[in-house]
């Protein structure tokens, strides 16, 4: 109780009734598209730590962005870049993005660990500044087998930065794995970092190592 009393406190008040009417339209999308019921509630405007990625990411100037695990696409469909690509496992959430962002962003059904997964638009982006975005799942991944896939990934798509966030490890934390600070120095040199106020989350960008 006192946790989801702390997560309302964090919530903009502007936002909480954004939050209602979101959460509202995304169980009709729910009915509609039978995707994820989670989905529902993990609106924008409820999950103030989504705000703070966006502002980080937008306070750096990027070509393109890829999201990772992209749900409704609510953090990619607000970076500010030239071309947006989004990837999840779901096909149902995929077909709800489609619905909702048109031809906006680019859907893309898999996974970073897929060694079929195609982009076909990052063929020719070699000079480009592209940011990959990880969000709400790579604790559920041990570490090795992540940084692999984005070290794989970087090579594969010229994707030069990264921004992901780290659950602190304490007895509210019920994920699988717990990654650390220590272990993002492992992809690469972190650029900037945010502490979400009245959570276990922090969020880090990082430049990927060449």
């Amino acid at each position: 109780m006192k946790k989801k009393i702390k997560k309302l406190l964090s919530i903009k008040k502007r936002f909480l009734f954004l939050g209602l009417f979101h959460l509202f339209k995304n169980y009709i999308l729910f009915k509609i598209f039978k995707f994820k019921s989670w989905h529902i509630k993990s609106n924008y405007f409820l999950r103030p730590y989504k705000e703070e990625v966006v502002n980080l990411v937008n306070s750096f100037e990027f070509d393109n962005a890829i999201e990772i695990g992209c749900g409704l696409c609510e953090i990619i469909s607000r970076i500010n870049c030239k071309q947006k690509i989004a990837i999840d496992l779901d096909q149902n959430i995929i077909n709800a993005c489609k619905f909702i962002f048109k031809d906006k962003i680019n859907l893309i059904k898999g996974s970073i660990f897929d060694n079929d997964l195609y982009i076909k638009e990052f063929e020719s982006k070699k000079f480009s500044r592209n940011i990959l975005i990880c969000i709400n799942w790579p604790h559920e991944y041990e570490f090795n087998k992540f940084q692999n896939a984005i070290k794989l990934f970087s090579i594969k798509y010229k994707v030069n930065y990264l921004i992901i966030d780290l659950i602190n490890n304490n007895t509210n934390n019920h994920y699988k794995y717990v990654h650390t600070k220590n272990d993002l120095f492992k992809i690469g040199k972190i650029l900037s970092s945010k502490k979400i106020s009245n959570s276990l989350r922090s969020i880090y960008l990082i430049k990927i190592n060449e």
